[in-house]
């Protein structure tokens, strides 16, 4: 399951949008960011849009992703044995 989380192409471009994303967000403040602790991607899901408070940066990265990024939709095919190895 390591080897398959260091080798995964499609989680890597993944996280290189979610970090982005966040650049992005951040601009002037802490843009140009190198990296990100896994934990602030439990944010992603509870950061909502200022337009329409329904939809979350998730709504919006998945929208994203499935428009212009649809192979980095199929990494958890490339993630087949973390689920049992995170029950260790």
């Amino acid at each position: 399951a390591s080897k398959e989380v260091l080798h995964s192409k499609n989680l890597k471009q993944l996280l290189e949008v979610v970090l982005a994303f966040g650049n992005y967000m951040n601009k002037g403040q802490r843009g140009n960011a190198y990296g990100f602790k896994i934990s602030s991607l439990n944010k992603i899901a509870d950061t909502k849009s200022s337009i329409d408070k329904n939809i979350t940066l998730l709504h919006y990265l998945i929208t994203i992703l499935e428009k212009k990024y649809s192979k980095v939709m199929l990494f958890s095919e490339e993630l087949q044995n973390v689920p049992e190895a995170a029950k260790v």
